[in-house]
């Protein structure tokens, strides 16, 4: 049976024996050490859940003497505290209980030595009975990084609950690499993770910080992690937090910490996964914003010129696009194109936008005459969908481009069926909907299976979601070098995508004039 293990720090070696026997009678595991120079050493050494520090450490006649709380100040936050004493002053009390800074570093009990012991064993079972949910043999950490998307917190929820069932206790990160970096961590509790599957964006916070890409900034948050006894990291994420993920997992010299990822973006734009989270609920947002627009499309005989999320990929054009029942979707890996030898680089700089402005005018001349054919045929709106890759990549204002061409040649069409021209773009609020039942169900099943993961001792990969495979592992390196090739390349990896475009566009092409005499 699994036991807590609670450090007695005592100068007094008669009372510390005899509290360290009682402590033992009642089923605990107990370390003990006499200054804190030794406490310190367990402490770095072993997982400790409680220690109970005397106040006067290294001179019990000298009332200044504080080391004590000093020790307990520097205890980390997830370890429980109890100062003792055998001279009670109020003034001490308020300074053992008082909390040091916003992330509660203070003594979670106080004891004096004049009082019955057995109170002393209650105020111990009071603390634990706070603090813990389970008795925890190992500890895990999670964080999400980059930008936000639908079904991360589902992670987090199925990550925690399963760990706990491993008697595993899980560390909750606030903001990314950055609260990595920073030491801001606390403990997740059984009820700190209950209904936040539901939520949108994640309840731990995210930020894009770059100074994580400094050597020392990541070798100063693998000591934290060590520190706190972490054995296995969590990342959950975009393409920056799989870098940033390789790059920590190079960073621990040895040290036991399995570092495992989850696609988590709703770009969809990872390599290793047919889908990640946010990508679903991202969508299926999308569609029904670009439905609120069908009717005043209808009434103004209007074209639409949308810009869509989806960064350098395409896939969540492709996928509003089909769910609107749009005239055309324009996309980064049909348009783009690359300078020859250009491999290696960041994708931005491998782009000849000269030739890709190119490619984009002549389709776009194209998708005009399309509009043309499917207003003449009857239409009364219509929809153009633009991937925002196509800007992010270009440098170039492309939905003003779009929307001042086709304004210009749709001025030409006959006045009975000519249309008016608007460009519009959908953001954030697209990203930040609850998620669907489909990244819930996703973000279950990923989360899960990382503690298994790291339970196996496996670690340095991202895991995906392949159809007909399940859940699958990739390493890092590959997941990072697969995922910064250029859109061309990206859409020849994957046929289904190339399929889902070829078959928007053959729905969305009208019928020829019927050649009547």
């Amino acid at each position: 049976m699994a036991q807590f293990r609670i450090l007695i720090v005592e100068n007094d070696d008669i009372y510390r024996a005899a509290l360290a026997a009682r402590l033992r009678d009642e089923g605990y595991a107990v370390r003990e050490a006499r200054s804190p120079a030794e406490a310190r050493e367990i402490l770095e050494s072993e997982l400790i859940h409680l220690a109970s520090v005397d106040i006067r450490l290294l001179n019990d006649d000298d009332r200044n003497d504080d080391s004590g709380l000093a020790l307990c100040r520097e205890l980390d936050a997830t370890v429980a505290k109890i100062i003792v004493t055998g001279y009670p002053e109020w003034d001490l009390v308020r300074q053992a209980l008082q909390p040091q800074n916003h992330r509660g570093h203070r003594a979670d009990g106080f004891f004096s030595k004049a009082e019955d012991p057995e109170e002393f064993l209650k105020i111990i079972r009071e603390v634990l009975r706070e603090q813990y949910d389970l008795v925890p043999d190992a500890r895990y950490a999670v964080l999400t990084s980059g930008g936000d998307s639908p079904g991360m917190n589902a992670a987090i929820w199925a990550f925690t609950r399963k760990a706990m069932r491993h008697s595993v206790e899980v560390l909750g990160v606030r903001d990314g690499y950055r609260g990595l970096a920073e030491g801001d961590i606390r403990k997740l509790r059984w009820s700190d993770v209950s209904g936040i599957m539901n939520a949108s964006g994640t309840f731990l916070g995210s930020s894009r910080y770059l100074e994580f890409r400094d050597p020392a900034v990541r070798e100063k948050a693998v000591e934290i992690l060590v520190r706190k006894h972490v054995t296995g990291l969590l990342v959950i994420g975009g393409d920056g937090s799989m870098q940033g993920a390789q790059a920590l997992s190079r960073a621990r010299q040895g040290r036991i910490l399995r570092t495992v990822a989850l696609p988590g973006t709703i770009d969809n734009d990872l390599f290793g996964t047919d889908i990640s989270l946010g990508a679903d609920s991202a969508a299926n947002a999308m569609i029904t914003e670009l439905r609120h627009m069908i009717a005043p499309a209808r009434a103004l005989r209007r074209v639409f010129v949308v810009e869509v999320m989806g960064r350098y990929a395409g896939y969540l054009a492709e996928q509003a696009a089909l769910g609107v029942g749009a005239d055309a979707v324009m996309v980064t890996e049909d348009i783009v194109e690359t300078y020859d030898g250009s491999g290696g680089a960041p994708v931005k700089e491998q782009v000849d936008q000269i030739r890709t402005l190119e490619d984009f005018l002549q389709q776009l001349e194209t998708v005009a005459e399309r509009l043309r054919a499917g207003f003449a045929a009857g239409n009364r709106h219509g929809f153009v969908i633009l991937a925002e890759g196509l800007r992010l990549l270009t440098g170039d204002d492309i939905p003003t481009r779009a929307e001042t061409l086709l304004a210009n040649l749709t001025r030409r069409w006959p006045e009975k069926y000519r249309a008016d021209v608007r460009s519009q773009t959908l953001g954030y609020t697209v990203r930040g909907v609850p998620p669907t039942r489909e990244d819930i169900r996703l973000g279950a099943m990923l989360g899960a299976s990382a503690v298994g993961t790291m339970l196996g001792g496996r670690g340095n990969v991202m895991l995906g979601w392949k159809d007909g495979a399940g859940v699958v592992e990739t390493p890092f390196d590959t997941v990072c070098s697969e995922s910064a090739k250029a859109p061309r390349e990206l859409l020849a990896a994957r046929p289904g995508w190339k399929e889902l475009l070829q078959l928007q566009r053959d729905l969305a092409e009208p019928p020829s004039p019927l050649p009547l005499p």
